[in-house]
């Protein structure tokens, strides 16, 4: 069965517009506007996460001691905070009670390197480190936990308290421990059970 062809006429094929479907210029300032508003937007979103005003940028430094007694199943250990951020950080606590654990004592060390206050509340400038010293009470040696247990830190905010939390590098254990030297475990795991005098991989 043929297939019949129509043809356009020289009339009709005159009628139609050559630049249908085509973006016009309007229509094309309109989609670049949108797009340099749109990296504008994301790029001042980074912007604002980086600098610390949305959320404080605190991070973990570096810890210059711990120790642990077994009298009163008591450890403590020196945390430092690192205000990552563009702008100042009132820090009004820091430290949490925990499975088996009590947090009975936050205090200062000498070194702080902070210019107002050397224990919570305290400011902490762009790029300053505080260090600042947990004391914890035992209260079930087999209930600490051996998994991560990260630092709460506290930061009052215009709008209210935000708690910021720090991660702790795993802790090297040494022969004494029970373990072979160089084993990682988390800080509060080795710590507690230094205090409890009993060792728990």
């Amino acid at each position: 069965m043929a297939t019949k062809v129509r043809w356009v006429s020289d009339e009709v094929w005159a009628a139609l517009d050559p630049k249908a479907g085509a973006i016009r210029g309007a229509e094309l300032k309109r989609l670049a506007v949108g797009a340099v508003l749109l990296v504008v937007v994301l790029v001042g979103a980074a912007l604002l996460w980086v600098s610390g005003l949305v959320h404080s940028r605190l991070a973990w430094s570096y810890a210059e001691g711990y120790g642990a007694q077994t009298r009163d199943r008591i450890f403590a250990t020196d945390v430092g905070i690192l205000n990552n951020g563009w702008t100042d950080v009132r820090i009004t606590g820091v430290g949490q009670d925990g499975p088996g654990l009590k947090l009975i004592d936050v205090s200062d060390r000498p070194n702080i390197s902070t210019d107002a206050g050397r224990k919570p509340p305290f400011t902490l400038h762009p790029g300053q480190t505080a260090v600042v010293s947990l004391s914890y009470q035992v209260t079930d040696c087999a209930a600490v936990p051996s998994g991560a247990f990260d630092v709460p830190v506290r930061v009052e905010r215009p709008w209210g308290t935000q708690t910021v939390s720090i991660a702790v590098p795993r802790t090297p254990a040494s022969s004494a421990d029970g373990l072979p030297a160089g084993t990682e475990v988390e800080w509060q795991r080795l710590l507690a059970s230094r205090a409890c005098a009993v060792i728990h991989p």
